[in-house]
């Protein structure tokens, strides 16, 4: 295969994970009523990973070895088995729009992180950018307390929805640091 066909083949493994990653949400919250959160975070990263080792397949991809293969799995617990699981757990204690408002909050903890440890660029207007991002997640968490949910459970559901939006964010993060690519170039791919 040609570079171009590589690439072309990556972009369509990553958009077809894009669009079963962010149609996940109301079918967990229907699924978690019937099962442990534990065995749909399981499904869900199996379910992902089956068809992308598939494609890498027959991409003639080349898999990673010695170093590069234990980041890769040690990356991969964080991104995807930390972020799996605090979306699921998160789904089922906050619903979905509150949980996927949080764990979708890791560019802006990438964006943040990589700006404060990795001395990455920020212009003014990114880095109030990122300000009213966490501003608005903030005010979406403060304004849910008392509500419906109750307040332990709440925070317990926001705090692991955070620790899969960090999980992602710092897997990124040391990604870019192993690979010595710009935050941009990984943010873009």
């Amino acid at each position: 295969m040609t570079q171009t066909s590589n690439n072309q083949v990556a972009l369509a493994m990553i958009a077809t994970y894009v669009v079963l990653w962010g149609t996940g949400y109301w079918p967990t919250e229907v699924a978690d009523k019937h099962t442990e959160t534990v065995l749909l975070s399981g499904l869900r990263v199996i379910g992902g990973a089956i068809p992308l080792v598939l494609l890498a397949f027959l991409a003639r991809a080349r898999w990673p070895r010695g170093h590069m293969l234990a980041w890769a799995a040690f990356t991969g617990l964080i991104m995807i088995a930390l972020a799996n699981w605090g979306t699921t757990e998160a789904v089922a204690r906050v619903g979905p729009g509150n949980a996927a408002v949080v764990v979708n909050a890791a560019p802006l903890i990438v964006v943040a992180a990589g700006w404060l440890l990795l001395r990455e660029r920020l212009s003014p207007a990114g880095l109030i950018g990122v300000a009213m991002g966490f501003g608005g997640v903030i005010l979406m968490v403060w304004s849910q307390l008392g509500g419906d949910i109750d307040t332990t459970q709440l925070l317990i559901g926001f705090g692991v929805a955070a620790a899969g939006a960090i999980g992602w964010a710092a897997g990124t993060l040391l990604s870019v640091s192993y690979t010595h690519l710009t935050l941009p170039t990984i943010l873009l791919v």
